[in-house]
């Protein structure tokens, strides 16, 4: 290949860039903020403190730089259970009073979410007298 043998030692001598001096230095303050905080912030906060200290960087970067290091957050977002509204006053369970349940029939819909996204409905009609769906 025609090299000399001096690019070794060229290399091995090579002192760090500019950019990888200002990683460093930003991985080493993100680090530790993210230890000041009892690694609760994730990349957007720490990004936030360091903007707040005066250092401008991006947040991919601080993001690709917290990831190199395994500094991520022990925060997870809370599962939150839909809920209905109702815009209307609930009518009453006339069902539940009737001694002959003979003739009637109890439905009910269910909206079920899928993980690509999108949803089904789940209709169920329900023979009380028979107790079979």
């Amino acid at each position: 290949m025609q090299i000399p043998r001096s690019t070794y030692y060229q290399w091995l001598s090579r002192q760090p860039s500019q950019r990888e001096l200002e990683n460093q230095r930003i991985t080493d303050l993100g680090y530790d903020i993210w230890l000041s905080s009892n690694k609760v912030y994730g990349y957007k906060r720490i990004h936030v403190a360091l903007k707040r200290q005066g250092l401008t960087v991006g947040v991919k970067r601080v993001w690709r730089l917290m990831k190199a290091i395994q500094a991520q957050s022990i925060m997870q977002r809370r599962f939150r259970k839909p809920v209905t509204q109702v815009l209307y006053a609930q009518r009453p369970n006339l069902v539940k009073h009737f001694d002959d349940m003979s003739g009637i029939w109890v439905a009910d819909v269910t909206y079920i979410q899928m993980p690509g996204g999108s949803h089904l409905y789940l209709g169920t009609v329900f023979d009380p007298e028979a107790r079979k769906v």
